[in-house]
């Protein structure tokens, strides 16, 4: 095995290293193995993801292991030589490539950097042969001369390229050359086991497959469906069947990922199986890969053995689930009446009433002694029958499944459902039925709710029903419920209820019985008691002491980072930690803990700083988050933010905050609410003539601070632009040419398409964030629903939750932002947020530099009356 400690490297002078032959290997005349640059065009194989450590378990030297039937001893990849060779040996090889000089005081390692920074000036384009070679050549300098860090990593890059760039015995050489170099490592083994299945090599793949589980024992034991797929299908390609009894335990398995549904489609395609017992391995692989057709078709298809009565409950109901997700409701409800000896045409017999044959499924359960088999039998025959808008015989059996049921987490589902019927029913009645309707509404609220376990499972069925008070202006009927369910409610739910009618009162829309001062003196006692409770939602706590005239408690600890008196920031006057990346550092107690994986990898961030590769720099150091001693996350955050590596920066910092460095270090708050790009943030704040502290804002919550970001729906950059909105908005600007990815050109369309929605629907900037996030088109139907609502209650009465949660993100970092950088009064701030009244900045109250406490808000007596902002007393 190769070893890296200066013994070992000063042994390495067998290969003549200095000056003289750097500038051999500049003129093009090298030492080096052969690289084999064949294309072939393979299957992609998983990856690991960048929050894997650089490092596998450490393996104790392991003995050679029995050689599989038909290798040959030289195959073997998990034996560790006794002796360790003095130098690797040499292969000549004549070099036409041209390289770039070594930089000073660096070797072989070199060259791995400058081929990265080579690839990602490729980026967006496709490199010529001519660059690949040369690329292949660097890589492979530095993985065979390099120190072991970069020569690490140049290993691993070229195995990743040589998956399309080389046969398989290319990949299989420099996979084993990697391992006897490194040791063993998952990521190597797994491209390696992939590439021998592919290529029919099944014994190099159980080989590997054994090394993997004798060296690397802790990861082979967390990933064991993984390995045993490859194992299986390795010993399947040799026409081996003893593995299959072993495969289908995962049939058996209560949750099936991605490995155990392939393992099952190997069992499958066994041959061996029972038809039965085939189709309902075949059930389960599809319905774990979301294939609901194939999955219902293959329930039917094992219908004997999933009616049963040992047949297991999440067979069942993986089953009732795929006929509801897959349109087959006929075929479902037919296939769950069977295990109660029901035939379909039974429910539609003339002269039958609807309700007997739910009272008959209710009746067979209860003779069974409420079997569970039966009772997800009947749970889904009840949704199925939903879904048929059969919903008189559904409602009727998911009432009476709750009584019956196996736990309180199904008596919950069925009662969620009977809930959803009835109130939908209730509020289809006529117009004029409104107000019998509403004492129905409320009766079976309550009467649900005495009954429920887990009331966040009906925040969904609550919210919808408050949309609706809202939208019908019932404002007294929001307060009704808040004092109804009260402390039934979820603890989510109940805030944002206290909350909202806790507004309605104050703003007199909302009536008590007992007169507008009464209603204040209410909503007063609400706000306080929001403001009290710790674990309510921040969003909420900021806006109750908005109310009550005080700062929002999440700002308390955030300190003041700007001199109002000189209008700037101040100079940095902080303490801060020791710069872990800076020559000279002093290795400090807490770095000898993180132990010498995390040294390796500042090893790494470090050379990626110095050759520009920044954005592989903050993917080494994110690995880490959540891992290490906040003093090391802070310190890696200042560098980070240095480099200008803010999203990065800004997700250490916060790890490190909420770990206990912000009272040490509080300028961590400026980078967890980063000034980036201030320039092109203070012009275009310009355009829509908005504070720089809500632009900021916007693009915090927006992208947190990453200019390559992509969104799920397709919107790019820092102010998550969808391109047909981006392309419009340019036009107008007569931009003729730009780039979302570009920070410039982001903001100044960003804030462009801002200001049109600040325009369009009165200058106010909470409506202009809903428009920004759902569409202008959505914004003036609600803006037409609402009248003249203020923001913060027509917040509450849109029905996508992402425009609302968006509108609060920005609220709380526009007013963080102002406290940090601006010297801008929360209560000010939130006065232009919310009423669109004009900003009036002044000091926080708290001395530059200082961090502000401000005392805990105590719940008020009973009767007490606490002044609102706004009304006199």
């Amino acid at each position: 095995m190769r070893t890296y400690n200066a013994t070992v490297h000063k042994k390495r002078s067998s290969y003549h290293w200095g000056k003289p032959i750097l500038g051999l290997f500049c003129l093009g005349f090298l030492v080096v193995p052969p690289f084999h640059l064949a294309a072939q065009a393979i299957q992609e194989i998983p990856s690991t993801g960048p929050e894997e450590s650089l490092h596998e378990e450490q393996a104790a030297p392991a003995t050679t292991p029995e050689a599989v039937p038909g290798t040959a001893p030289a195959a073997t990849v998990s034996a560790v030589p006794e002796t360790v060779p003095t130098s690797i040996p040499e292969q000549g090889l004549f070099t036409e490539f041209f390289l770039p000089p070594a930089r000073e005081g660096m070797g072989a390692e070199s060259w791995y950097y400058e081929a990265k920074r080579l690839e990602q000036a490729d980026q967006g384009g496709a490199p010529s042969q001519e660059k690949q070679a040369l690329l292949d050549h660097m890589y492979s300098l530095a993985f065979h001369f390099g120190e072991k860090t970069a020569a690490i990593e140049a290993g691993k890059t070229l195995l990743q390229r040589s998956l399309s760039r080389t046969g398989y015995h290319g990949t299989k050489n420099l996979a084993l050359q990697w391992l006897e170099y490194f040791g063993p490592d998952w990521e190597v083994y797994r491209i390696l086991i992939s590439r021998a299945l592919e290529s029919a090599d099944y014994p190099q793949a159980l080989e590997a497959v054994a090394a993997m589980r004798r060296l690397l024992p802790a990861t082979a034991k967390a990933r064991a469906a993984e390995l045993s797929f490859y194992e299986f299908s390795a010993r399947a390609g040799l026409g081996e069947q003893d593995w299959v009894p072993a495969a289908l335990a995962y049939l058996d398995a209560a949750t099936l990922d991605s490995w155990g549904a392939k393992l099952l489609r190997l069992a499958a395609a066994a041959g061996s199986l029972e038809p039965e017992t085939r189709e309902l391995c075949l059930m389960r692989a599809n319905f774990q890969a979301k294939e609901y057709g194939q999955a219902a078709a293959q329930a039917l298809a094992a219908a004997r053995r999933l009616h049963q009565a040992d047949a297991k409950r999440f067979l069942i109901s993986e089953a009732g689930r795929a006929f509801a997700s897959s349109g087959m409701r006929t075929e479902g409800i037919a296939f769950f009446l069977d295990y109660f000896d029901i035939a379909p045409q039974e429910t539609k017999m003339p002269g039958t009433s609807p309700v007997d044959v739910p009272e008959a499924v209710l009746l067979s359960l209860r003779a069974s002694g409420a079997r569970e088999q039966l009772w997800v039998a009947a749970y889904y025959l009840a949704r199925l029958w939903q879904i048929a808008e059969q919903e008189r015989e559904a409602a009727i059996l998911f009432l009476g499944l709750t009584e019956s049921a196996p736990s309180p987490g199904d008596a919950d589902g069925a009662l969620w459902y009977w809930l959803d019927i009835t109130m939908r029913r209730i509020a289809q009645g006529d117009a004029e039925e409104l107000g019998a309707g509403r004492s129905l509404e409320f009766g079976a609220l309550v009467e649900i709710s005495r009954r429920w376990r887990n009331a966040s499972g009906f925040d969904d069925i609550i919210d919808d029903f408050l949309r609706r008070l809202l939208r019908e202006k019932s404002w007294s009927d929001v307060y009704s419920l808040f004092v109804l369910l009260d402390d039934r409610l979820s603890a989510s739910m109940r805030t944002r209820l206290m909350y909202l009618s806790g507004r309605l009162l104050e703003e007199g829309m909302a009536a008590t019985g007992s007169g507008v001062d009464e209603a204040r003196a209410i909503a007063g006692q609400q706000y306080a008691s929001i403001l009290a409770d710790k674990d309510a939602e921040e969003y909420y706590r900021t806006m109750s002491a908005w109310r009550l005239g005080q700062e929002p408690p999440f700002l308390a600890s955030m300190p003041a980072l700007y001199d109002k008196n000189q209008n700037t920031e101040l100079s940095p006057a902080f303490p801060r930690p020791a710069m872990v990346l800076q020559a000279g550092y002093n290795p400090s107690e807490a770095l000898t803990a993180a132990g010498p994986g995390f040294q390796t990898a500042l090893s790494l961030i470090r050379n990626y700083l110095n050759y520009g590769l920044d954005e592989m720099a903050s993917a080494v150091a994110l690995r880490y988050l959540g891992s290490l001693d906040s003093s090391l996350l802070a310190s890696l955050a200042f560098e980070l933010s240095a480099e200008g590596q803010h999203n990065a920066a800004l997700r250490l910092a916060r790890d490190a905050i909420y770990r206990g460095a912000g009272q040490r270090y509080p300028e961590l708050y400026g980078l967890m609410y980063p000034k980036a790009w201030n320039d092109m943030v203070a012009k275009g704040a310009t355009i829509p003539g908005i504070p720089e502290a809500l632009a900021y804002g916007i693009i915090r919550s927006e992208s947190v601070f990453d200019p390559k970001a992509v969104s799920y729906a397709g919107a790019v950059g820092l102010a998550q632009l969808m391109p047909a909105t981006a392309a419009e908005t340019a036009r107008g600007l007569k931009m003729n040419s730009y780039s979302l990815t570009d920070p410039q050109d982001n903001l100044t369309i960003g804030m462009t398409y801002y200001s049109y929605m600040l325009d369009r629907f009165g200058k106010k900037p909470m409506r202009a964030m809903f428009a920004y996030n759902a569409g202008p088109g959505r914004m003036t139907i609600w803006n037409k629903e609402s009248g003249e609502l203020s923001d913060d209650i027509l917040l509450e009465t849109l029905h996508l939750t992402q425009p609302r949660q968006y509108a609060k993100n920005i609220v709380q970092a526009s007013l963080a932002y102002g406290k940090i950088h601006y010297g801008i009064d929360a209560l000010s701030m939130l006065d232009y947020l919310v009423e669109a009244k004009p900003l009036a900045p002044k000091a926080t109250g708290t001395p530059p530099g200082q961090v502000a406490v401000i005392p805990a808000a105590e719940p008020s007596s009973a009767g007490e009356t606490i002044p609102l902002r706004g009304h006199t007393q």
